[in-house]
Order: C-alpha cells, then sequence, then structure tokens
C-alpha cells in the first residue's frame, strides 16, 4: 500500500485497528501519511508493558501526534487485562454501591494507568440506561436503571480520568439501554415516544454536561427522533451538539452488524461524516482484515471528497478541533517501568476494594461450612457477549490458587463429586436457555450432594431466584466475572477472608 495513493483529509478522521503487538507496514505508511490514530483491542495489549513499547512504535510512525484509543470499561470490558481478568466489577456494581468518589478514583486510577503507556482517550464511561433487563449488550455495563445515578456515576469517571490526563468519551448516544437487539449483530431499535427516550435516555447524557471530551454514538434507531441508525443520523449530532457543544463526537464501531447488514461498511463511514462525525472507530480486525478496513474507508472518504460528497474544508476543519482538543486536554509521553508499576499497583488496590464492596448475596444466606478442596463449574451464560470479547471467567485460576481441584459437574458413575458447584449467569431469569442450564446443574448438583451457588454476572434484577431451581441455591451478584470479583466472591462464598 503505497503512500502516495492516499488522501490525508479521508485518513485524518479513521482510528484503525490492526493485529498483533507491533506496527504493521501499512499502518505506518498510514500514520506517516496523516492517519488519525488507532484504537486497541486485547490482541495488542498482552500486558501493559507490551502495550506501552506498541504505542511509542505507533508514535514514531506518525507524521504528527496520533490519537490513541482504547475500549477500557472495567468489568468484563477490559482491553489491557483482557488475558488475566481486570481487577474492578462492571459498571453497575459502582452504581449500586453508590459512591461517586469510589467512581471517581477508578476512573483515575485507570486514568493513571493508560496515562502511563500513552493511551490518549478511553471509550469510557458507558452512560447508557439500562431499562431493558433483558438488553442483551449493556446490561451490567450501564451503572444504573434511571439517568440520575448513571449521570452521576459516569460524571465521576470522567472527572477521575481528565484528572490522570486521559480524555473521556462517554457512549452509546443517544442510549442503547431499552434495546433487545446486540448492535454487534444487527440494528436494535428504541420504540419510545420522543419524550419518554429525552427523558429516560437523553436525559443521563444531558445531566453529564461538559463533563465527557466526547461522545459516542450508538447504532441504535429512535423513529421517534428520525431516520436510520443513530451513527449515521444528521439528528444524533445534532441532539449531541445541543447537549456538550464542546464535545467531539466519535462513532461506535463501523464493522458491527449494524452497519454491515444496514448500509454496509464503506457506505456507513461517508453518512458519519455526513452527518457529523469526527472520528470514525473503524472496528476490530478480528472480524475483518485491518488493511482492507482502512483502504475500504479511505477510498469511499476520498471518493466522497472528490465527488463534491463531503466538504473538504469542513473535514479540514473537523480536523483541527480534534488536535487542539488532544494538545489542550490530554498527555501523551509514556513513563518509566517504575512509574507503570506504581500506577497497576493503585489501581489494583482500587479494584479490590470496589470489587468487595460491590460483590453481595442476591437474598441473605451462608457461606459454605468447613474446608473446601473441591468444585466444578458450569458457564450457563448462553448468548456471546460481544462487548466484552469471548466472555471468559476468571473464577478457574482464583479457585486453583486456592488449591481446590476442579471436578466435573456430572461426573460419571464411580468418580469423585465435587463439594461446591459453582453455576454462571448472565441474562439469568430473562433468557430461557441460561434458565434451562441452570435447573440442569441444579438437578446433577442436587444428585451429587454438592452445595450449589450461583454467581449472577448480569444485572440484579434477572438473577435466578432459588426457590425456582430444583435443588437449594445461595445466588451471588458478582457484576461480572472478572478476576476482581471472582475473587470476592469465592472469599464470600467459603468465608475464606472475612468480610
Amino acid at each position: 500500500m503505497s503512500q502516495s495513493r492516499f488522501d490525508a483529509d479521508a485518513l485524518a478522521p479513521l482510528l484503525a485497528s490492526f493485529p498483533g503487538t507491533d506496527v504493521p507496514e501499512w499502518l505506518a505508511q498510514a500514520l506517516e501519511a496523516g492517519l488519525g490514530g488507532v484504537c486497541l483491542f486485547g490482541y495488542n495489549t498482552p500486558n501493559t508493558r507490551e502495550a506501552q513499547r506498541l504505542i511509542a512504535q505507533v508514535r514514531e510512525a506518525s507524521c504528527t501526534e496520533p490519537i490513541v484509543t482504547i475500549d477500557e470499561e472495567g468489568g468484563d470490558v477490559t482491553r489491557l487485562y483482557a488475558a488475566h481478568g481486570g481487577a474492578f466489577p462492571a459498571a453497575r456494581g459502582f452504581g449500586d454501591i453508590d459512591d461517586p468518589e469510589l467512581s471517581r478514583e477508578y476512573g483515575e486510577a485507570i486514568g493513571r494507568v493508560l496515562a502511563a503507556i500513552g493511551v490518549r482517550m478511553n471509550f469510557a464511561p458507558v452512560a447508557d440506561v439500562n431499562t431493558n433487563p433483558s438488553n442483551p449488550v449493556i446490561g451490567a455495563r450501564s451503572f444504573g436503571t434511571s439517568p440520575g445515578p448513571v449521570a452521576r456515576h459516569a460524571r465521576a469517571v470522567c472527572e477521575g480520568l481528565s484528572h490522570a490526563g486521559v480524555l473521556s468519551c462517554a457512549k452509546h448516544f443517544p442510549g442503547h439501554g431499552d434495546t433487545a437487539v446486540d448492535s454487534h449483530l444487527g440494528v436494535p431499535t428504541v420504540a419510545l415516544s420522543r419524550e419518554d427516550a429525552l427523558a429516560q435516555h437523553v436525559a443521563a447524557f444531558r445531566e453529564l454536561g461538559s463533563a465527557p471530551d466526547a461522545l459516542m454514538t450508538g447504532h441504535m434507531c429512535v423513529p421517534s427522533f428520525g431516520d436510520g441508525p443513530a451513527t449515521i443520523a444528521p439528528w444524533s449530532y445534532a441532539l449531541a451538539a445541543q447537549i456538550n457543544p464542546d464535545a467531539l463526537l466519535v462513532t461506535d464501531a463501523l464493522d458491527m452488524g449494524a452497519m454491515t447488514e444496514s448500509v454496509g461498511y464503506a457506505e456507513a463511514t461517508v453518512r458519519a461524516l455526513e452527518a457529523g462525525a469526527h472520528l470514525l472507530c473503524l472496528g476490530t480486525s478480528i472480524r475483518r482484515d485491518g488493511e482492507n478496513m482502512l483502504v475500504e474507508a479511505h477510498d469511499a472518504i476520498a471518493e466522497a471528497l472528490r465527488s463534491g460528497r463531503l466538504d473538504r474544508d469542513e473535514l479540514r476543519s473537523r480536523a483541527e478541533r480534534v488536535r487542539t482538543t488532544f494538545a489542550g486536554r490530554a498527555s501523551a509521553s509514556a513513563c518509566t517501568a517504575e512509574a507503570l508499576e506504581s500506577a497497576e499497583a493503585h489501581l489494583e488496590a482500587v479494584g479490590e476494594r470496589a470489587s468487595r464492596r460491590a460483590v453481595r448475596w442476591a437474598l441473605e444466606s451462608s457461606p459454605v461450612a468447613g474446608h473446601v478442596s473441591t468444585a466444578a463449574i458450569v458457564d450457563a451464560r448462553f448468548a456471546h457477549d460481544y462487548a466484552a470479547g469471548k466472555g471468559r471467567t476468571f473464577l478457574a485460576p482464583v479457585l486453583e490458587h486456592r488449591d481446590i481441584r476442579l471436578l466435573p459437574a456430572d461426573p460419571p458413575p464411580g468418580y469423585e463429586s465435587p463439594q461446591v458447584t459453582f453455576v454462571l449467569t448472565r441474562l439469568g431469569s430473562a433468557s430461557d436457555a441460561e434458565t434451562a442450564r441452570l435447573d440442569q446443574a441444579a438437578a446433577n448438583a442436587h444428585e451429587l450432594g454438592s452445595r450449589l451457588i450461583v454467581l449472577h454476572t448480569g444485572v440484579p434484577e434477572t438473577a435466578p431466584l432459588p426457590h425456582t431451581l430444583s435443588s437449594p441455591a445461595a445466588v451471588l451478584l458478582t457484576y461480572g466475572a472478572s478476576r476482581g470479583v471472582m475473587n470476592a466472591a469465592a472469599d464470600l462464598a467459603l468465608r475464606e477472608v472475612a468480610r
């Protein structure tokens, strides 16, 4: 891919993705030619030192100061700690603790780590109001079910990130909380009146005021607001500009099903810029080749510039606004190994404290009596959590660290039975498939004489009800399946550490 074929104005709004932990040649050429920046995913960041080294490569290859972004929400949606598990509960855990100072402390703690490795903008916090308990994509990523608490904690996270020198980006405007379709797969619709959509969902973004440095548009349709998914609809950007006129406007990943199954990826890049976007998140190179995604987006935008469909002066004006925002609010200087280690140690400490405060019994219950040496794990979570990646659970290493042997939940005759069976749910009572898996696990546990403990990783509203199961069970609300909350859940369930 030759640098000479590039139109710098078409490259400037793009945030590209790429595989691996080194800058490929095609990306280096694009950065040298004026590419706006990159979005990092878990496959780029096996650990923070590798991430810091990679970002240094990105900066060295770029002709300007590149925009380095990442999705580091906490809970299950982590890129820096995707391999070994993060220390924090999901946002709903913070919302239920309801200590804005703790949320602010989290924002600053993760911001310190991001700033230390050179990340300039975090695609967080989530400001969606999760009014649909069956929501397959937001769920516990939201701070709560009403605008006030969501805005209160999202603002605190924004303030913490800002204090650490990292820009925040509240998402997914105008609100993804009342949807029943995962926008990674298709186009969700918010079927609310204009008044209800404003009062229940847009209100959280409005209450945030100028706290976020950017707003990320979502791929949902809101017919009461206008035509088309918000990411490519002028009404969405106009409404966002009314609420926070100083915010940069960023798209959600344009390779998601909501875009590719509607207008198509290339057309979406042009329509988003027509509608008013400053930056385009192209998506993950897991689903598509990163180089092809960049070329396809660049070529579509370059053609729109040549034909007059897009105005070159307007794009240059937006690019200048982006540069001014980042120059004024964010630091890109990586720090020493010692400083990074200190920032991570602080992050771990805050995460452990937050996880222990968040994890709780759904109903009054008691821990397992006596020493536990064997356990089984059943993952009943049915729907793939695309936002979190593979939806891993870090319960297994947590138990093994306690010298607890893992056994089959349904062992063959004559084999040892587990003393405790842990079952993980996410959609819980909102999913017939998860309920069926849980029922089967409960029946097996009852037959084996195994104590059944359900770890519900989703929103409390869909936690399984113990009295509906075929075996007595205790239910813990864990607010995700991160390493931090799995540690806290094991301690609470097994009473190995005083709460």
